[in-house]
C-alpha cells in the first residue's frame, strides 16, 4: 500500500472513531435549560450538539494522556510518551527524572510533580462525568449577541432616568418559570451585570461579546454564555483531518473551535475555583500565559482553565510534535 493510501485509511478510522464518540453522547437540550425560541440570548440554529461532544472528547484525550504519564513505568525517548512528557512540561509544569544507567535514554515523570497531574486529571473527569451523566446542576445556557451588555446604571435595567450604580446578578434573568414550564424572562432578555474590568479598562455599558471575550461563565447561578463569534470557527474534526497539512510554524492559538470554547467554559463551570488567571496584566489566554504559569507556582497553574483547554487540544493533533513556543514543528 502506498503511503498516501494510508495515510488516508488512518484519516478514515480517526475520523469514523470521532464520529462514533459523538453519536454516543449526550445532546446539549439535554444538559442545559436553554431560552424560548426566538428570544434575544436563545441559541436557534447553533450546533450545540457539536460543541458537547467536542468538549467532551478533548477532555477525555487529556484524561488518557494523562494516565499514560502517570503509569509507574520508565518511558523511552521518541515516539507518542515522549511528545505527552514535552507537552505536559510545557503546560503542566512537569519536570522529568533521567535515570542515569539509560544513558538518558527514558525518563519518567517526577513523584513530586505526579499530584499535580492527578489534581488536572481529576478535573478533567469531573467535567466530563457532568456531561456524560447528563448531571450538571439545574445547567443553563444562552448564546449572546453584541445587543448583549454590562450595566453601568439602574437606566441599564429600564429605570429611565435613574443613573446610580448598580449590583445586578445575573440568575434574576433565568428566575421563575411561567405556567408553560418555560423561565420567566424580562421584556429585554438581557444579561446586566455590575461593571468588571478587562485590561485595567472599564466594561461598564459594552457587550458582553466585546473582543476578545467568546463566551463567559457565571459558576454559582449555573449559566454559560456561549458568544456568537464561537461558532464562525471549524470544527473540532475538521482540523484534526487538516493536520499534516499545516506548514511549519502553524500556531496552536489559531486552532480554536466551539468545544474547546466551552471546554474551557466547563472548568469554569465544575466550581472548583478554577479561574482566568492573570499574566501581564491580562487574562491568561492562550498557549503563551499558560506557558508563563507552568513556570509559577503549582496553586497558580492549575486554577487556569485555558491551561485545561490548551493542553487538551495539543494532545488531540495527534500528528504534530509542538515546539516550545507552540507552534508545529
Amino acid at each position: 500500500m502506498r503511503l498516501s493510501s494510508f495515510r488516508s485509511l488512518c484519516l478514515a478510522i480517526g475520523l469514523g472513531l470521532f464520529a462514533a464518540h459523538a453519536q454516543a453522547a449526550v445532546t446539549a437540550t439535554s444538559l442545559f435549560q436553554t431560552l424560548p425560541n426566538g428570544t434575544d440570548g436563545n441559541c436557534d440554529g447553533k450546533p450545540l450538539d457539536t460543541m458537547v461532544q467536542e468538549a467532551i472528547t478533548l477532555n477525555d484525550k487529556a484524561i488518557i494522556a494523562i494516565g499514560t504519564l502517570l503509569e509507574p513505568k520508565l518511558f523511552w525517548n521518541g515516539g507518542e510518551e515522549e511528545r505527552l512528557a514535552k507537552l505536559a512540561t510545557a503546560i503542566w509544569g512537569v519536570q522529568l527524572d533521567k535515570p542515569m544507567i539509560y544513558f538518558n535514554n527514558a525518563f519518567r515523570v517526577r513523584q513530586e510533580d505526579r499530584e499535580r497531574l492527578d489534581m488536572a486529571q481529576e478535573r478533567y473527569e469531573i467535567a466530563n462525568q457532568k456531561l456524560k451523566s447528563g448531571s450538571v446542576n439545574g445547567g443553563k445556557m444562552t448564546c449572546g449577541g453584541e445587543d448583549w451588555h454590562y450595566a453601568k446604571t439602574m437606566e441599564d435595567l429600564g429605570y429611565q432616568g435613574i443613573t446610580v450604580p448598580v449590583d445586578a446578578y445575573v440568575s434574576k434573568y433565568f428566575s421563575e418559570k411561567n405556567d408553560q414550564g418555560q423561565y420567566n424572562i424580562q421584556d429585554k432578555s438581557k444579561i446586566i451585570l455590575t461593571p468588571q474590568f478587562r485590561d485595567g479598562v472599564s466594561l461598564a455599558g459594552k457587550s458582553l461579546c466585546a473582543s476578545p471575550a467568546r463566551a463567559q461563565t457565571w459558576a454559582q447561578s449555573h449559566l454559560i454564555m456561549m458568544c456568537d463569534q464561537c461558532f464562525d470557527q471549524p470544527t473540532l474534526s475538521s482540523l484534526w483531518g487538516q493536520q499534516e497539512s499545516w506548514p511549519t510554524g502553524k500556531h496552536i492559538n489559531e486552532l480554536q473551535t466551539a468545544g474547546a470554547e466551552f471546554q474551557h467554559e466547563m472548568m469554569h463551570y465544575i466550581n472548583m475555583g478554577i479561574s482566568d488567571q492573570i499574566v501581564g496584566g491580562k487574562d491568561a489566554y492562550g498557549w503563551g500565559p499558560c506557558a508563563q504559569l507552568a513556570k509559577g507556582p503549582e496553586q497558580t497553574l492549575i486554577k487556569n482553565a485555558d491551561n485545561y483547554r490548551v493542553f487538551a487540544q495539543a494532545v488531540f493533533f495527534d500528528r504534530v510534535q509542538w515546539d516550545a513556543e507552540g507552534r508545529k514543528m
